[in-house]
Parts: structure tokens; C-alpha cells; sequence
């Protein structure tokens, strides 16, 4: 009888608890990285990234000031499991550049001129001076595979693809 109360009650605090686990667990995978990169150069500071990181998306500001001007530039991507579904870039005076993605192509608009760009799967992009982009990145990385893992990553400022390596050493 104290078994079957003891059972039942155990039965009764994991049926209960359940559902706040998966609410939890459902939280965490939509939990969202956001803060801000400090970005130097030669020991100086010469501007920041405020960004936000998603399971879906990144976003980030960037501002830039170098001697002979200052520029802010506005990132934002679209991602799903595949890698990235869309990217735009704002950058002001400096252009605009925006990015659609179908399988392992990428279509590439700026200045009124269209360029398409093969990578491979994921979709990787690494614009400049976006660092938010490499948290992107390291979560693509397979880390039960570990070592060395090849990455084609898009720098749509450049309107080219570059191959990317990663390894984690700790």
C-alpha cells in the first residue's frame, strides 16, 4: 500500500512537472543573445555592434568611426535551418545591399546591378565589421563531429563567396 502511495505520488509530481520541462525547454531554443561589441583597431576604439541573435534571425547596428568619417550600418538576417533565407544591408552614404537565398544560391542586389553567388549548405554570411555573424557561424559548427569543419560563407559587401574554416580548440 506505501509502495502504491509513493508511486502514485511520483507518477502525479512528473506528470505535473512535465509540461513546465518542455515549456522551458521551448523558451530556450527561442532565447534570444543580444549585447554589444566593442570594435578597435591598434588599441583604439573606433565604434560598436549593438546586435540581437535568434534562432531566426540576427539584426545589428553598427557604428564606425574612422578619421575621415563616421558610417552606421544596419544588418539584418533572416535564417532557418538551412542557414540564411535573407539579408539586408544598409550602410547609408556607403550603399545598399540585399540578399535572397534558394537552395545554394544566392542572388545578390546592389546599386541596381543583380549578382548571383554559389555556396553550399548552410548558408553562411559574414559581412564586414558585423561580428554578431560569426555567432551565426559557430552555430552551424557540429561539435560531435568536432575538428576542423569547411564553410562557404557569403560577404554580400564584396558580392563574393569565401571558403571559412572552424575548429574548436577548447
Amino acid at each position: 500500500m506505501k509502495r502504491t502511495a509513493i508511486f502514485a505520488l511520483a507518477l502525479l509530481i512528473a506528470v505535473t512537472l512535465a509540461p513546465m520541462c518542455f515549456a522551458a525547454s521551448a523558451q530556450a531554443a527561442l532565447a534570444v543573445d543580444e549585447g554589444v561589441f566593442i570594435i578597435t583597431a591598434g588599441g583604439q576604439e573606433m565604434g560598436k555592434e549593438t546586435f540581437k541573435v535568434g534562432s531566426d534571425f540576427a539584426e545589428s547596428t553598427v557604428e564606425l568611426t574612422m578619421p575621415s568619417m563616421q558610417m552606421v550600418m544596419k544588418a539584418s538576417l533572416k535564417l532557418d535551418d538551412a542557414g540564411a533565407t535573407a539579408y539586408s544591408l544598409d550602410a547609408g552614404v556607403g550603399g545598399k545591399v540585399d540578399a535572397t537565398f534558394a537552395d545554394t544560391v544566392a542572388t545578390l542586389t546592389a546599386a541596381g546591378m543583380q549578382k548571383t553567388v554559389q555556396l553550399a549548405s548552410p548558408r553562411i554570411v559574414l559581412e564586414n565589421n558585423v561580428f554578431s555573424h560569426y555567432q551565426v557561424l559557430l552555430s552551424f559548427y557540429d561539435q560531435a563531429a568536432a575538428g576542423v569543419q569547411q564553410f562557404a560563407a557569403l560577404v554580400p559587401g564584396t558580392l563574393a563567396a569565401y571558403p571559412v574554416s572552424v575548429e574548436r580548440l577548447s
